[in-house]
């Protein structure tokens, strides 16, 4: 029994010393993503498991975590996991920790999203036609209605629907300010959110050449097979994302030119800008944005730039 008692008490000290390892190495399971561990020194065997239902039950999964694509197939909501070590019948349990396994809207399209800091971001534009409690977003076409619009509307980005699973919709200002346009859980990111996100970028060596605030690049999309009709504009401007694309987005954000359409229902900036909302910040009725343009390595008008709710922009959501 006092053997026992030790053996318990090593296992115990050996997980409660190495939490920190479990919240900074264990990740979630999405595309192009794994999941690590670090187990610290123990004489007991370990069994990793998952709970779907908040920690009322808990499944093994040790034999799959090298094939997150298979565990992902399984598992499609957001989970908790943790470890458990065992020696003869003493069994001590480590901190749990959450992993995204999925990412859908309430329309069902599904998105890919990263890891980037200590933040989990959308690679992707949102492209849903009801906010999460259902409720439809209205689709508007012409332009004179658009101009016109003192309420919420979305619209396909330069006016394209077929290639819109790659450009997402444009989100007028009025639509970001109900609050309910992202998945549960995920949310418009706030202009804090946007600014942790440059300022990691900028600290961790992302600008074009390892360091700088020249950042944009390291945000846009590689000029893919699969977006042949949205490739940036050409530029003779080192760093900027129209020069040497194929140096394109280190950070994995994925940021499509997919343009904006006006307070008068034009579109434009396709192949040329990229542009995002911030969520509720607004200056004299506008709100703030994110913009990269094709020729400019910085992104221009961080956070000062604002639009008014008319115009109509791209949506990246956030994990909250």
């Amino acid at each position: 029994m006092e053997n026992s008692y030790k053996v318990c008490l090593f296992i115990f000290l050996s997980l409660i010393l190495s939490q920190s390892v479990y919240s900074q190495n264990i990740y979630y399971i999405g595309l192009g993503d794994s999941i690590y561990n670090h187990i610290p020194a123990h004489r007991g065997t370990v069994q990793w498991q998952y709970s779907e239902d908040n920690g009322s039950s808990w499944y093994d999964f040790s034999g799959l975590l090298s094939k997150q694509d298979n565990f992902g197939a399984k598992i499609t909501c957001d989970l908790k996991i943790r470890a458990k070590v065992t020696e003869g019948t003493c069994s001590i349990y480590s901190d749990t920790t959450i992993v995204y396994t999925n990412l859908s809207d309430i329309d069902g399209n599904k998105y890919s999203f990263k890891k980037i800091g200590t933040q989990v971001w959308m690679t992707e534009n949102l492209r849903t036609s009801h906010y999460s409690d259902g409720s439809v977003i209205p689709y508007i076409t012409i332009k004179e209605e658009w101009s016109a619009l003192k309420s919420d509307a979305y619209c396909y980005a330069n006016d394209v629907k077929d290639s819109s699973v790659y450009y997402g919709y444009l989100y007028n200002g009025y639509a970001v300010k109900k609050n309910t346009i992202c998945p549960k859980g995920w949310g418009v990111p706030t202009d804090t959110d946007w600014e942790q996100l440059s300022t990691y970028l900028i600290k961790n060596g992302y600008g074009f050449g390892g360091s700088g605030d020249d950042i944009a690049k390291s945000l846009s999309a590689v000029n893919l097979a699969a977006y042949t009709a949205v490739t940036w504009s050409n530029s003779d401007i080192e760093g900027a994302p129209g020069n040497n694309v194929k140096l394109n987005n280190s950070s994995g954000f994925n940021g499509l030119p997919v343009g904006y359409r006006d307070e008068n229902g034009n579109y434009g900036g396709f192949g040329t800008y990229a542009n995002w909302w911030a969520n509720y910040l607004e200056v004299a009725g506008n709100l703030k944005s994110v913009a990269i343009y094709y020729d400019n390595p910085i992104l221009p008008g961080f956070l000062t730039g604002t639009a008014t709710p008319i115009f109509g922009s791209s949506i990246r959501c956030i994990k909250q």
